[in-house]
C-alpha cells in the first residue's frame, strides 16, 4: 500500500501535461488490450458472419433471377409445344398417303394444272427416325403435269403454304409441243410415320 501511495504522490507532483500524457498512454494500452484481447474473438466471428451474409445474398439474387426467368421458360415451353403440334400436323401416318395424294391433286387443280400422274414410291422409303413408339420415313412422290408457267408457280406456292410438309427433291420444266404449255416433272418428299407394334 505504501508503494502505491508513493506512486500517487509522484504522479501528483508531475506537471499537468505529463499527467495527461501518462493518462492517454494508459488509455491507449487499455484500448489496445480491449481491441486485441477482448474484442478479437468477436471480430473474427463477425467476419465469418459477413462471409455467410454475402453468400446468402448471392444465393438470394440467383433465386430472384431464376424466378424472373421462370415466365420466360414457361413461354419458351409453350412455344415449343406449339411447334411440336405444328410439326405433328405436317407428318402423316403411312396409311393416309392416298389422302395426301388427293391434296396434291386438289392443289394442282386450283392452280389450273393438268395432272398426268401422281405416284408414290413406297419401295424407296428411307428411315429417318426410330423413337420406340413410331418410325418416321421419307416417301418420294412423283408428279407429272402440264400447264403454263404461272400455273406451276401457283402450284408450288400452294404446296409451300399447305400445312403438310412437302420437300421438292427434283424439279424440271420442259416446253411441250405448244410453246405456251410446259411439261413438269417433280419429285416431292414427304414425311410419314408408322406406329411400332409391341
Amino acid at each position: 500500500m505504501t508503494d502505491l501511495n508513493k506512486y500517487i504522490e509522484q504522479f501528483q507532483d508531475l506537471d499537468i501535461k505529463k499527467r495527461y500524457i501518462i493518462f492517454f498512454v494508459v488509455l491507449l494500452i487499455l484500448l489496445f488490450l480491449d481491441i486485441f484481447v477482448l474484442m478479437r474473438p468477436q471480430i473474427v466471428y463477425l467476419g465469418k458472419i459477413n462471409k455467410n451474409i454475402k453468400m446468402q445474398m448471392r444465393k438470394n439474387a440467383e433465386s430472384r433471377s431464376n424466378i424472373s426467368k421462370k415466365a420466360d421458360i414457361k413461354k419458351q415451353e409453350e412455344d415449343f409445344k406449339l411447334k411440336v403440334q405444328q410439326a405433328q400436323l405436317q407428318v402423316i401416318p403411312k396409311d393416309e398417303v392416298p389422302f395426301l395424294l388427293e391434296i396434291i391433286s386438289k392443289i394442282a387443280e386450283k392452280s389450273a394444272l393438268n395432272v398426268d400422274q401422281i405416284v408414290p414410291h413406297p419401295e424407296d422409303l428411307k428411315l429417318l427416325l426410330d423413337d420406340k413408339t413410331k418410325k418416321y420415313y421419307t416417301l418420294a412422290i412423283s408428279v407429272k403435269a402440264t400447264g403454263g408457267y404461272h400455273n406451276f408457280g401457283k402450284f408450288l406456292n400452294g404446296l409451300e403454304n399447305h400445312e403438310r410438309y412437302f420437300d421438292i427433291a427434283e424439279f424440271s420444266l420442259k416446253p411441250a409441243l405448244d410453246s405456251r404449255i410446259l411439261s413438269l416433272q417433280l419429285t416431292l418428299n414427304i414425311i410419314v410415320y408408322e406406329e411400332v407394334k409391341k
